[in-house]
């Protein structure tokens, strides 16, 4: 059922593959089928989808936002890209345990840096 388990851990799987498959579309600059991917997993990995368990669901969103900020990063979206990146830090500041909060800085390291902001950039880069 909706409910269930295997639906849950399904769901995980699916937006992990979303998202590995949806960097790799961006890393070919395959940019329209890495856009549908990483939306997809966005959807699911949301409040709405059918992932129950909060700690895997925040590390799947959180996962998920970060690369949707280097997928916007790569197009030249730099203020879209770090929106993107502050909501997936906030995630990981707020989750018991994180994936690569690390990771999150330097995305939005490179941004600031990117956007003239080098003060800014700095303290994310020193955390």
């Amino acid at each position: 059922g909706i409910n269930s388990t295997q639906l849950d851990d399904v769901s995980q799987q699916f937006v992990a593959l979303c998202n590995a498959v949806g960097m790799k579309c961006l890393q070919e600059e395959n940019f329209n089928a890495a856009f549908e991917l990483l939306c997809k997993a966005e959807s699911l990995a949301s409040a709405r989808g059918f992932i129950r368990e909060p700690g895997s669901r925040g590390q799947l969103q959180a996962t998920t936002l970060n690369n949707i900020g280097c997928f916007y990063h790569a197009r030249g979206k730099l203020h879209t890209a770090l929106h993107y990146f502050e909501r997936a830090l906030r995630l990981e500041v707020a989750a018991p345990v994180v994936n690569n909060p690390a990771a999150t800085h330097l995305n939005i390291c490179a941004v600031l840096s990117a956007i003239n902001l080098p003060h800014a950039a700095l303290q994310h880069a020193v955390l």
